[in-house]
C-alpha cells in the first residue's frame, strides 16, 4: 500500500508541533505527516497529496513550494477557555491583544468580535511593531 504524505508548514517549530498533534490525534487514515517551519528551513520539491498551512497569510509561499498539492488553510477558533474572564473586563478597557504574525494577530481581534466582545478596545500587537499607550 502506498502511503499518503501530508506537510504542515508554519512560521515557527511550535506552530508545526502543535498543528501535528492534532492532526495525528484526529485522522485515522494512514497518512504520514511531516512538519517544517520557516524557522527551521522549507525543503523545496516536495511532492505530498496535501500541504496544512497555520495560516492564510502562508498561501501564496505554499502555493510556489507545492504547486501540484492540495494547498489546506488552518482556521484559528476561539474556544471557552478563558473566554468569561474577557466577558467580565469593562466596556472600554483596553486589551493587548499579541501574536505572531500581523495577520493572526488581527485574525484574533476579528474572532473576538464574531463572538460579540465588542465592548473592548482591542490594540493589535505582533513582532516588531511600536505601539503607544
Amino acid at each position: 500500500m502506498n502511503r499518503k504524505e501530508m506537510d504542515i508548514i508554519g512560521l515557527s517549530i511550535d506552530d508545526t508541533v502543535f498543528l501535528k498533534n492534532i492532526i495525528e490525534k484526529s485522522v485515522r487514515e494512514d497518512i504520514a505527516i511531516n512538519r517544517m517551519s520557516f524557522e527551521e528551513g522549507i525543503a523545496r520539491g516536495r511532492k505530498v497529496a496535501a500541504v496544512l498551512i497555520s495560516g492564510a497569510f502562508l498561501l501564496e509561499q505554499a502555493k510556489e513550494l507545492y504547486p501540484d498539492s492540495r494547498i489546506i488553510v488552518a482556521k484559528r477558533i476561539m474556544t471557552g477557555q478563558n473566554l468569561d474572564k474577557v466577558m467580565l473586563l469593562p466596556k472600554g478597557k483596553k486589551v493587548l491583544v499579541a501574536n505572531h504574525p500581523q495577520e493572526v494577530t488581527m485574525e484574533t481581534i476579528q474572532s473576538l468580535k464574531e463572538l460579540g466582545l465588542n465592548h473592548l478596545h482591542y490594540i493589535p500587537y505582533w513582532e516588531g511593531l511600536k505601539i503607544d499607550f
